[in-house]
């Protein structure tokens, strides 16, 4: 895919901005979450952000080239968060030092990207698409916000006690955003997110809501080699991982899926081959790098409807301008000094779109009594093993819980199915109608 520059190069440039902003949101809770389960300091997790943005421009760029090439946002899967979070846990427990088990999870990475590389050149992946109806595709972007929402409310607030100047950032960011959408212009309406970003981040600096800023000695620095140690084998661990890597599969497809839908693209198997060898390649250097493994984020179908952008281009300059940001450790800092608060207001706005997504695919279906019975029961399960106690969950196997502790994962799963047991059932009830003159 050739690069040209066309039209209005400063609409370009604010548009590849407001990518920038979008991706520093996705990924700003990253090193909080991921440092603070696996015991980094302030300056690994500053060092950890940095490593992170340089990646997940790098990954980015090379799916919009040479992969799905879509403007789909290349980055760590949420789902790597619980993963990484139980097995912490699991690991303090049975008295096992943190810098042993981040070795461990370097080899479990290395298997997921080795797993997903297999796929893509045997041609197993294409096999896997076929799964992805209407129907699954519109329960997928129904569950994902619906799933996510209690942690994007709670990270608002402030997380688990109510951080008043933060709330009120998020608040103004949120405010100013949906005024944006709702009341501007369509230029206006276009950089809606950019507009909200700069006035909460305008605001954090006026009344001191920004967390404390990790001050480093040096100007550039790549990243560093096995900063997790050198790969370790534990083979349960490498099961968790493989796992876990097949199973968010299902959220790579749906991503990848649901954005040639909206852009109304063919995705050609060999294209989605090719994304899937991107991501299997960027988890080998996650691995390698220290890192979180990467998936497409499903939240970029919904930042395209909100601002009304499809185009590449700035998608590509956002990209770049990540991975020459993750060369510079204080920028890294600055990353991990961003007011969370304001991160998950931009995130709430985008999986709102999202969730429209979904109900248009539902809009797709006629609703018949097999399509409606295999909505509710997955939704409703999904939803249900949400609220289930932390007690009960925990009465589970850590591999066990990864999988049925995980309502997207369950309600993906049911879904699929369902759909596929109960369609030769239709289809013999409706031989049997027609047979029988009804």
């Amino acid at each position: 895919m050739a690069i040209h520059i066309k039209g209005d190069t400063g609409k370009t440039a604010l548009f590849a901005l407001q990518w920038l902003g979008f991706a520093v949101a996705s990924i700003m809770a990253v090193p909080v979450i991921v440092g603070s389960a696996l015991g980094l300091d302030s300056a690994a997790s500053a060092s950890f952000a940095q490593r992170t943005m340089l990646f997940v421009g790098l990954f980015s760029f090379l799916q919009v080239y040479l992969g799905h090439r879509y403007p789909l946002l290349e980055g760590p899967g949420k789902m790597w968060f619980s993963v990484f979070a139980i097995m912490s846990l699991s690991a303090m427990q049975m008295g096992k030092p943190l810098a042993e088990l981040r070795s461990d999870l370097v080899a479990g990475i290395i298997l997921t990207g080795l797993t997903y590389l297999v796929l893509s050149v045997t041609g197993l992946a294409k096999k896997i698409t076929k799964l992805f109806t209407p129907l699954v595709n519109g329960t997928f972007l129904i569950l994902l916000p619906l799933l996510l929402s209690s942690t994007i409310i709670r990270g608002i607030i402030g997380g688990e006690s109510f951080n008043a100047r933060g709330f009120i950032v998020a608040m103004v960011a949120l405010t100013v955003t949906v005024i944006a959408l709702l009341m501007g212009g369509g230029y206006i309406q276009s950089f809606s997110i950019l507009c909200g970003i700069s006035a909460g981040w305008l605001l954090s600096l006026l009344i001191g809501a920004n967390p404390p800023l990790a001050v480093s000695r040096e100007i550039i620095a790549l990243p560093a080699v096995f900063p997790w140690g050198l790969p370790t084998i534990n083979y349960t661990i490498l099961l968790n991982c493989f796992i876990v890597g097949i199973l968010i599969l299902s959220n790579h497809v749906a991503s990848t899926v649901n954005m040639s839908n909206y852009l109304n693209e063919e995705l050609e198997e060999k294209r989605y081959a090719y994304s899937l060898a991107v991501t299997g390649l960027g988890n080998i250097f996650a691995a390698v790098f220290g890192i979180t493994p990467f998936i497409p984020y499903a939240s970029s179908i919904g930042f395209i409807r909100l601002t009304g952008n499809s185009k590449r281009l700035p998608f590509i300059l956002c990209s770049l301008i990540l991975v020459m940001l993750g060369l510079f450790p204080a920028v890294g800092g600055l990353i991990a000094a961003i007011p969370q608060q304001l991160g998950y207001a931009v995130l709430l706005i985008g999986f709102c779109q999202i969730f429209g997504l979904g109900l248009r695919e539902y809009a797709k279906l006629s609703f018949d009594n097999k399509e409606l019975l295999v909505c509710s029961l997955s939704v409703m399960t999904a939803v249900g093993i949400m609220f289930l106690p932390v007690e009960v969950v925990s009465l589970l196997h850590p591999s066990l819980r990864l999988i049925f502790g995980n309502g997207l994962i369950m309600g993906i799963a049911m879904c699929i199915l369902l759909e596929r047991m109960l369609s030769p059932m239709a289809s013999t009830s409706g031989s049997e109608k027609i047979e029988s003159g009804v």
